[in-house]
Parts: C-alpha cells; sequence; structure tokens
C-alpha cells in the first residue's frame, strides 16, 4: 500500500500539468494547442529527467543517448525547458496525460491554418519572448517564443533570435528529427532536421 501511495503522490504533478495544460489552451483549425512550452522536470511516470547543466553534461547525455533538459543559459526562462530528442522519444512519456508530440504534419496543418508558411511567423510568435523588432502580431495567442536551441556540444546558441520546436517524425536512416522553426526578423516559418542531441522547445497538442 505504501508503494502505490508514493507512486500516485509522484505522479500528481503530472496531472496537474494536464489540467492546467487543457486551461491554457487554444483552438486554431480543427486542433487545440498548448500555449506554452512544455516546463516539466518529471516524465509521465513519474521518473525524473535528467538535467544537464553543464557542457559535458550535455554532450554525455547525447553520446549515451539519455533524455536529458535545461534552460537557456541555465537560467530562468519564460520560454520553458529544452529538451534533447531522447527526453522526447522516451517510452516514460514527456507530454503529459491527453497531449503528444506533434508530428510535421500536424504542424503543416498549424501553418496552413495561421496564414500559410509566407505569414504564419509574424501569427504564430509570441509578443514577449523574442529580442526588440520581432516581426509578431501574436495574433492567435500560440505564443510562439524565441527559445534559442542548444548544440550537441552544450554551447547555447539563438535566445531571442529562433524558436525551434520538436516533432515525432525521426528519420531512422540519418538519425535526425524534424524541428520547426520560427525566425526573429521573418515572417515565414520552416521545418529542418536536426541531430537527436540537440536541446529544443516541445509544444504539445491535445490526443
Amino acid at each position: 500500500m505504501r508503494i502505490v501511495l508514493i507512486s500516485f503522490l509522484m505522479l500528481l504533478p503530472m496531472f496537474a500539468l494536464a489540467r492546467k495544460a487543457g486551461k491554457e489552451a487554444i483552438k486554431i483549425g480543427e486542433m487545440v494547442w498548448a500555449k506554452e512550452n512544455l516546463d516539466v522536470s518529471y516524465y509521465r511516470n513519474g521518473d525524473e529527467i535528467r538535467e544537464a547543466k553543464t557542457a559535458a553534461e550535455w554532450e554525455e547525455c547525447g553520446q549515451k543517448h539519455i533524455g536529458c533538459w535545461c534552460t537557456y543559459n541555465n537560467s530562468y526562462s519564460s520560454c520553458g525547458k529544452l529538451y534533447n530528442y531522447y527526453a522526447v522519444a522516451d517510452s516514460r512519456g514527456l507530454t503529459p496525460y491527453g497531449w503528444h508530440m506533434p508530428s510535421a504534419q500536424e504542424l503543416e496543418y498549424l501553418v496552413l491554418t495561421s496564414g500559410g508558411k509566407d505569414n504564419c511567423g509574424a501569427e504564430l510568435k509570441a509578443r514577449t519572448g523574442w529580442k526588440p523588432g520581432a516581426r509578431n502580431s501574436g495574433i492567435n495567442s500560440w505564443n510562439g517564443y524565441g527559445g534559442g536551441c542548444r548544440y550537441s556540444n552544450g554551447a547555447f546558441n539563438y535566445g531571442g533570435l529562433i524558436g525551434y520546436w520538436w516533432t515525432s517524425n525521426a528519420d531512422t536512416a540519418t538519425h535526425k528529427v524534424e524541428v520547426f522553426n520560427l525566425y526573429h526578423d521573418k515572417d515565414e516559418c520552416a521545418i529542418s532536421w536536426f541531430e537527436k542531441s540537440f536541446g529544443f522547445s516541445v509544444r504539445c497538442v491535445r490526443d
């Protein structure tokens, strides 16, 4: 009984997060998205996700295929955490109950219903979380932040200039993953391929 109670208490934060995500959601087209980037430090089953602060810790996690997270420059960020793809794809589950990682196709639908590829950037970018002068209207409240990234070697870059979000689309041949991008000074968006050991933001979509 004691073990069951402890396990239940460990899962309570994930249930609370799922409820919070439901309250802070936005419907765009036929899909419901969380309005904020994911900011959890536990898997869905209650296991702790490893925090990798130093460049050496981050690089080790990538080399050993261990899921991990950090914040940009290891300081508080309203843009949420950055995760490597090994955390995203971990079988213990990164997203809250009732939510999942978006596929590239789901993000393409988001783009289509937010002004199209050449114009969606202004609509999807948040009014905060970017360096001054960003081309953003925040018109549909998806709140895309310029959260930057962390390279495989542990270096940070592009904070306030580019927002990156993992998709669930991984290529088994190249071991790379499709990533959705928004840019500080551009209206358009893009989807490009990156290695799994990079650190990017996560945005959930409702099941």
